[in-house]
């Protein structure tokens, strides 16, 4: 039975999101219910299988504690304990599929596996039709979106495709394995989504090593999923100035490096505790123009600058919501030790991670890992119910992936 639920929920997931990227956020807390559900026999077991998640607990305490000195303590408070609430979702759903039996994890395994070769159909037919479907769902509204509004579809896909592949390959055999992840590629590559093809081409390269080379994946993986989280942001930031000034960035990317100048500036100010949970959103000077000394300093005279310059200012502000850079949100809102924490949690997802039995179940835990904080540094804010939904039912497709039959 939790097999089935499984199943379902990561069989709608990837097409869902290309649809509305807050179908992620019911579809893990329905999913979450009908386990808790399915398992209230063995509730003990499920709670004791779902504590493997217990590093987010202190990054979540550290979060709800942030409204004590937040600038907007309501809003952190209550954005806080709604986190933590999904986190306690999510610990339900990895906890469930780690206890699947051989019939459970097969079904969830198949619904992995067809829900992203679905959605990669969808995204690609999407990307030829100019978002056509989307459309349609919604009967053609007056403002019709375009294939941008389908990017998060392709990130959740690029974050499920390592263990779709895995799940695929314990099923069909190398032929399904490769004609799942021939589909996924094709679906990423063809929209214009920049952080969900880094995030193939990140976990492409994490999967390959850790298969070509598991005893050094097992000791180095954990370390550097760490490192990734501490130093990210910065690398990130110093690699898109300097494409920046050296003209290579198109307008939105070019915006992303300002914005990422306001935000480490602001987290200089309260480098340990930060300014509290969510305060991007509120930031004082978050809603003014970026500057021309801004522009002068990190953006070339060039097309890209030509652009910023023309664009209204409502279209150019300092820190609209938050930084696209989820490390370096880490660091703005919760300060060093919020950032260490989300680092400690990196490094034990690694660790567990480096026990999986097998080539197959590493390369699968290791480059969705990559694909995740690889998008995780370029888009999307770090405490998006949708994202963090996501990125939790991942984990559960992994913990189903690493142990289907074969």
């Amino acid at each position: 039975m939790s097999g089935g639920v499984l199943g379902v929920a990561l069989a709608v997931l990837p097409t869902a999101v290309a649809m509305q990227s807050r179908a992620a956020t019911p579809i893990l807390l329905a999913a979450a219910l009908a386990l808790a559900w399915t398992e209230r026999r063995g509730l003990g077991r499920l709670a004791r299988a779902a504590a493997a998640l217990w590093p987010l607990g202190p990054l979540a305490a550290w979060a709800v504690a942030s409204a004590v000195w937040s600038i907007a303590p309501g809003l952190s408070l209550e954005g806080a304990l709604r986190w933590a609430g999904l986190a306690a979702a999510g610990a339900v759903a990895v906890g469930a599929a780690s206890r699947l039996d051989a019939a459970g994890r097969r079904h969830a395994a198949a619904g992995l596996a067809v829900g992203a070769a679905i959605g990669a159909a969808v995204l690609l037919a999407e990307a030829l039709t100019d978002g056509w479907l989307s459309n349609a769902v919604r009967l053609f509204p007056d403002q019709l979106r375009t294939v941008d509004n389908v990017k998060p579809g392709a990130s959740v896909l690029v974050v499920l495709l390592p263990s779709a592949v895995a799940a695929a390959l314990a099923l069909r055999g190398r032929a399904g394995a490769l004609a799942v992840a021939a589909a996924g590629a094709a679906g990423v590559i063809a929209l214009p989504a920049e952080a969900a093809r880094l995030g193939l081409v990140a976990a492409a390269a994490a999967s390959g090593l850790a298969a070509a080379a598991p005893a050094l994946a097992r000791r180095l993986g954990p370390v550097v999923l760490a490192a990734a989280v501490l130093a990210g942001p910065g690398v990130v930031q110093w690699a898109g100035e300097a494409a920046a000034r050296a003209d290579l960035l198109p307008p939105s990317a070019a915006h992303r490096v300002l914005i990422w100048d306001f935000a480490a500036a602001r987290a200089a100010d309260r480098p340990l505790l930060g300014w509290g949970f969510e305060a991007s959103r509120v930031m004082p000077g978050g809603g003014d123009r970026v500057p021309a000394e801004a522009l002068d300093r990190l953006v070339s005279q060039g097309a890209a600058r030509r652009a910023l310059d023309r664009t209204p200012d409502h279209a150019l502000q300092r820190l609209p919501l938050h930084p696209h850079n989820g490390g370096l949100q880490l660091r703005l809102e919760l300060g060093l030790v919020g950032l260490v924490l989300a680092a400690f949690a990196a490094w034990r997802a690694g660790r567990g991670i480096a026990r999986a039995p097998g080539r197959v179940a590493l390369a699968a835990g290791f480059g969705a890992a990559a694909a995740g904080i690889t998008v995780g540094l370029l888009a999307f804010g770090v405490w998006q119910a949708w994202w963090g939904a996501s990125l939790l039912l991942a984990a559960g497709a992994w913990q189903v992936a690493a142990g289907a039959p074969r």
